[in-house]
């Protein structure tokens, strides 16, 4: 997690606030030891900075989805600034983002989407070392940076407010995961209840965001985004072998059929947008 007293040699902290202006390699802020406030500020002017790595799937626990052990894979911020060209790189980690004002989430999907790079994580903006070799996941499974506005999924996670560990303080709060690409509500699973966001925005050509089922951070759902989802449905939870059952065995025959005309659908509009 990122940490205020914990910092690399290209980075200075006062108050709660982390300014990196490190112009070329690499800092690595450490995962530290959760503590019980949030930093006010992380500014990454130039450079890289990277989290060192959160989960342990060596550790009994630790590296699982559900489950899994809190300890010190969450960072918590109240402002997250990154300048072009600049990134920070997520790792295996997740973050609780307490924003005010304006929500960022759409600068976020931006930052992402660059990051992102066509499916390499080798961009700037926010990246994941971890989804560039999906790290912790079950063999030929995809992973990335899950991010939603609390308010979609506080109810996810229980009258506790606690997300990955650390608390939600309020609605204002975006919560980014190490997961799945397919993990709508970044619940550490993708099922059923993820199938009917995507379900329900499929084909929405602009605008889109995790939530939507946009896993690719393009701000639309397609089948690309179709095709993550379904390539990673009921997949093995972190840390665990155990094989995942497939889409089509899962949905009952009704919800199946359902599911064709789908995907007919959107093979049928792209046609009529070609012509």
């Amino acid at each position: 997690m990122l940490e205020a007293g914990n910092v690399g040699a290209g980075a200075a902290n006062t108050g709660g606030k982390v300014v990196v202006n490190r112009v070329a390699d690499t800092d690595v802020l450490n995962r530290g030891v959760n503590d019980t406030g949030a930093l006010n500020q992380v500014t990454i002017n130039s450079g890289t900075v990277k989290i060192s790595d959160g989960r342990d799937a060596s550790s009994a626990n630790n590296g699982t989805i559900t489950g899994e052990s809190t300890t010190n894979k969450t960072s918590q911020v109240r402002g997250l600034t990154i300048a072009a060209g600049a990134t920070l790189d997520l790792n295996t980690n997740d973050m609780v983002y307490d924003y005010s004002g304006t929500s960022p989430l759409q600068t976020l999907r931006t930052q992402l989407q660059s990051g992102f790079n066509s499916g390499s994580w080798n961009g700037t903006g926010i990246i994941s070392t971890g989804a560039q070799t999906g790290a912790l996941a079950a063999p030929g499974h995809k992973t990335a940076v899950g991010y939603v506005e609390a308010s979609a999924v506080r109810s996810t996670f229980g009258d506790a407010s606690l997300f990955s560990g650390a608390a939600v303080p309020d609605n204002t709060t975006i919560l980014m995961r190490y997961t799945y690409a397919g993990d709508n509500n970044v619940d550490g699973t993708v099922d059923l209840t993820d199938f009917t966001f995507l379900a329900a925005h499929f084909n929405q050509q602009t605008g889109a965001t995790w939530i939507d089922g946009d896993y690719n951070y393009d701000g639309k759902v397609d089948l690309t985004d179709f095709t993550f989802l379904a390539g990673n449905f009921n997949a093995a939870a972190f840390g665990d072998s155990a094989p995942a059952a497939s889409l089509g065995s899962v949905v009952p025959e009704p919800a199946s059929f359902g599911l064709l005309g789908l995907v007919a659908g959107g093979l049928m509009a792209r046609r009529r947008r070609r012509n």
